[in-house]
């Protein structure tokens, strides 16, 4: 037994280890998936920030440029001292000439958001340059000026236009030479192929800005050229953006204080659906901070933020996300592990059952089996002279042969049951015929253990019930060799049988004067009693009553147990009446 029970630990134990060692694996698997997902994710992310970058730059160059192309048709209105010659016939015509030149520019590679309503839209949000104040300052300029404030110094304003305009002018073609010092002044791209094409996409950039202001340049034949405005150059000094131009004949320089507040708002508005948490960093030393980020139209660099706007480029779709077929497989992998769990538990049971089984049925039989090896020997070696001897040797006989028989039927009846054989069909008959051919088997049976069967006449017996004769005469043999085994020491030596019927159902009692049923008896589960209780009771395996509950579990009743004060049992079978033809 104890050793049996050790068995059982080290299986469990087993058991557990190697669910663990599996639930390791499948946690450090998921937990490597879910790694792998969520950098598919950051990367697709950052793609998309990527893209809204990419496409918010085109798009805030291409709603600028022309505003900015425009403010040089206009006069500065501080002094009539060098007005422009323009005409508005002329001026009409250079700014009709502006927007059909930039109207044919390049567009970015990809897949592009701007819709001709989307387009309507941004125009309507960023429509005009917000000014501050206008300035007119004559050359050479040798002392500071007051501007919106504050004194400037023209001389550096100036330095600072020219030091824009060279870098424009001075871009090469590819524009990735500017990358190797632009990389690490910006987080916004993944990798130096991103760097590359956009440093690439930022030269385009810069050719169509030029192609709108080459217009202003002199480069028009219908238009004398000192009558044609110079183009205005933005730049920032002391954390005001300007637009700065020079005359032709370089004598004075003039320009717009921008109202870089409403400015930055309008083109956030702009870029709204592209980069949500998009800012701008304005770039007072273009050639040290010159990065592929930066706008062409003003000098301040794009700050993507961290969301992704609305629009990005069409993914593949995955199908279940990573999350809920991790779930599906925790919740498939715990089912696998409590059924396997339920499996062992359910053959530990069947081989525990099994013991008990050979155990309790190879103790019940050693006993018959040692007096009938005896009876005969002794009987057929003629050691027995005394005939009432030997006819109380051949009883004995008869009752261990009748004790044997009812030990396998019983074990027969408990194998049908478990292999989910049905039984013979039933029959429509009174209790009391039923009775009267098993009765003769039931007082053999009590007489077995000197004790007599007492049934109570009552009108419950002339009842009718549908059920298997044999089950039922089973049922009673049980019934009343448990209350025989058990009652054989007590001064009483009765045992009665009672039939009432209640509510279409019949209920069959027996009563015995024995010790009762102990408290929490497991007296439903089959071979319930140990070899060691078997030792120190009444002989018995424990499956009598058992395979009796069961029984009538198929007539469609119960079976209950009940103790008496102050001694005794009663078993009650209640199955119910047939039903009237």
């Amino acid at each position: 037994m104890k050793r049996a029970y050790l068995r059982r630990i080290w299986l469990w134990i087993a058991f557990a280890a190697l669910w663990s060692l599996a639930f390791a694996a499948v946690l450090w698997l998921g937990r490597s998936v879910v790694r792998l997902d969520q950098a598919e994710r950051e990367a697709r992310r950052a793609a998309a920030i990527e893209e809204g970058l990419r496409l918010s730059l085109w798009r805030l160059d291409t709603l600028l440029t022309p505003l900015i192309a425009q403010e040089a048709l206009s006069t500065i209105p501080l002094s009539d001292d060098n007005k422009q010659n323009l005409s508005d016939d002329n001026k009409a015509y250079l700014s009709e000439e502006i927007q059909n030149r930039l109207s044919d520019n390049k567009l970015p590679a990809g897949p592009q958001p701007d819709t001709a309503d989307q387009l309507a839209e941004t125009e309507a949000v960023l429509s005009a340059i917000p000014h501050l104040g206008s300035f007119r300052w004559k050359l050479p300029a040798s002392e500071p000026v007051q501007l919106v404030g504050e004194w400037v110094d023209p001389t550096i304003v100036l330095n600072k236009m020219q030091e824009f305009s060279r870098f424009r002018s001075n871009l090469p073609a590819d524009s990735s030479t500017i990358v190797a010092d632009a990389t690490a002044k910006l987080e916004g791209f993944s990798n130096q192929q991103n760097r590359i094409l956009a440093a690439n996409e930022f030269s385009q950039r810069v050719q169509n800005y030029d192609r709108g202001n080459r217009l202003l340049m002199g480069n028009n034949a219908l238009i004398p050229p000192a009558d044609v405005p110079q183009p205005f150059t933005p730049i920032w000094h002391q954390g005001n953006l300007m637009l700065v131009r020079q005359n032709i004949t370089k004598t004075e320089f003039e320009g717009w204080v921008v109202d870089w507040v409403a400015l930055r708002r309008a083109m956030n508005r702009a870029v709204q659906d592209l980069l949500p948490e998009c800012d701008f960093r304005p770039i007072e030393n273009v050639a040290a901070q010159s990065s592929p980020d930066m706008l062409v139209s003003i000098p301040c660099i794009v700050i993507p933020g961290t969301v992704a706007g609305e629009f990005q480029a069409p993914t593949t779709d995955r199908g279940l996300s990573v999350s809920l077929v991790l779930i599906i497989g925790w919740i498939g992998i715990l089912t696998t592990a409590v059924l396997t769990g339920l499996l062992l538990a359910g053959v530990l049971r069947l081989s525990e059952r099994r013991e008990a089984f050979v155990a309790a049925v190879t103790h019940e039989l050693r006993t018959p089996l040692t007096t009938l090896q005896l009876y005969t020997e002794m009987l057929n070696s003629g050691m027995i002279r005394d005939e009432a001897t030997r006819q109380s040797y051949l009883a004995t006989l008869q009752n261990e042969v009748e004790r044997i028989g009812h030990l396998v039927e019983n074990v027969f009846a408990f194998a049908r049951l478990e292999g989910g054989r049905s039984s013979r069909s039933a029959e429509v008959a009174s209790l009391r015929s039923m009775l009267d051919r098993i009765q003769p088997r039931l007082d053999s049976l009590a007489k077995r253990f000197n004790m007599h069967l007492l049934v109570t006449e009552s009108d419950a017996w002339d009842s009718c019930v549908a059920v298997d004769p044999s089950i039922l005469e089973q049922i009673l043999v049980n019934l009343v060799d448990n209350a025989s085994k058990y009652a054989c020491n007590g001064d009483e030596r009765a045992i009665e049988m009672q039939a009432v019927t209640q509510d279409r159902m019949v209920h069959i009692a027996v009563l015995d004067h024995g010790p009762g049923f102990a408290p929490r008896a497991k007296w439903r589960n089959p071979f319930s009693k140990s070899v060691e209780q078997a030792a120190e009771t009444v002989h018995g395996i424990g499956l009598g009553l058992a395979i009796s509950h069961r029984f009538a579990k198929q007539l469609g009743g119960k079976l209950m147990i009940e103790n008496r004060a102050p001694r005794g049992a009663t078993v009650t079978l209640t199955i119910p009446l047939a039903e009237p033809l």
